[in-house]
């Protein structure tokens, strides 16, 4: 019997949601770094929170490609595979971070040992964005189920390891109803349960078909969510520099080996990645605006690289020097993924 490829490429309505959540994402990853910089008192917090959430944004984009498989007639076993399910990681408190112990005045920042990992986590997973868009709109990609949701299920691990290498550092100080709440482990959703009933939802409300749901959660929040969906999506300065951004860290990999053995990534990819989350900062400052935070010269070397890079790629999308303004957000990914110029009439 035929392999199900469900069709040449990812169909638009989940190529929309893939976009809506990659900018989410990359927010949310930009919020952590910005965390591992800043002295900040509450920088564990705050990156547990933000961990959470990217971790739970990939995994509602996960959700929905799994409601979609199983609405084109994917059984629940291979959907489960292609989620990856029965090797999945979840955000609970783990054990103390490797190492030495943390004395309080340690933790007024995030320490050197906790920022490498939180590099090597959002470079992981950053990484993975651009090849997920690239293989969702590019025609001919006939098994982008399995290679999106690979990729999707990946960095959702990832963000679950870090969510529970934050927690370890204040496990001795924290109660443990304290760091669940951080971690936010009251709205983790096991892939092993995919798709929920809200995935499927929330699937009917991007095709415009009625939801059945009578979750009260759902009602405050997936429905709410859904009509931002139906909206047509117009392309702003900042989803273009993150499209942008996503373009340079293709072009900088394609075709390469992302990791070593233990499937940590390169140094040069970790800096690449790193270094566009930064440059991304520096990108979108108004004329004589001074950055959120202040970087070392060696990070500062690669932000500034980055954003030149992006600007250029940018560049290159829009010749006639729009930035974006007024075009559709599928015409913008296409043209950055797909390599497929922008419609003259716009």
């Amino acid at each position: 019997m035929p392999r199900q490829t469900f069709g040449d490429a990812m169909p638009p309505h989940l190529q929309l949601a893939a976009v809506r959540c990659t900018l989410e994402v990359v927010d949310q990853l930009q919020d952590i770094l910005k965390y591992s910089v800043l002295r900040h008192h509450d920088w564990v917090r705050m990156c547990m929170y933000r961990t959470g959430d990217a971790m739970d944004t990939i995994g509602y984009l996960v959700g929905v490609i799994g409601a979609h498989l199983e609405r084109e007639g994917g059984s629940s076993r291979g959907i489960r595979n292609l989620l990856c399910a029965d090797t999945e990681r979840l955000r609970t408190i783990g054990s103390r971070f490797p190492g030495r112990g943390f004395a309080k005045y340690d933790l007024e920042r995030m320490p050197d040992p906790v920022r490498d990992q939180v590099r090597t986590s959002l470079a992981y997973v950053v990484v993975r964005l651009p090849a997920m868009l690239g293989c969702a709109v590019r025609s001919g990609s006939v098994r982008w189920p399995s290679r999106c949701l690979g990729l999707l299920a990946d960095a959702m691990d990832e963000l679950a390891g870090l969510a529970n290498a934050l927690a370890a550092v204040r496990a001795d100080e924290l109660s443990d109803e304290l760091l669940m709440r951080y971690q936010q482990l009251y709205q983790q959703r096991p892939r092993s349960g995919m798709p929920y009933e809200t995935d499927r939802d929330y699937l009917k409300g991007l095709l415009g078909l009625p939801e059945e749901s009578d979750d009260a959660t759902w009602s405050f929040v997936g429905r709410s969510a859904v009509r931002r969906m139906r909206e047509p999506l117009r392309v702003d300065a900042y989803e273009a520099m993150v499209m942008a951004m996503l373009a340079v860290l293709d072009d900088e990999f394609g075709g390469r080996r992302w990791e070593d053995r233990s499937r940590r990534p390169w140094p040069l990819v970790r800096n690449a990645a790193v270094g566009c989350l930064n440059g991304l900062e520096l990108a979108l400052l108004e004329e004589d605006e001074d950055p959120l935070y202040w970087l070392a010269d060696h990070d500062g070397v690669y932000a500034e690289n980055a954003a030149w890079a992006m600007a250029s790629r940018l560049a290159s999308i829009f010749p006639d020097g729009s930035n974006g303004g007024g075009v559709d957000i599928l015409d913008v990914l296409h043209a950055t993924f797909d390599r497929a110029p922008l419609r003259s009439e716009r």
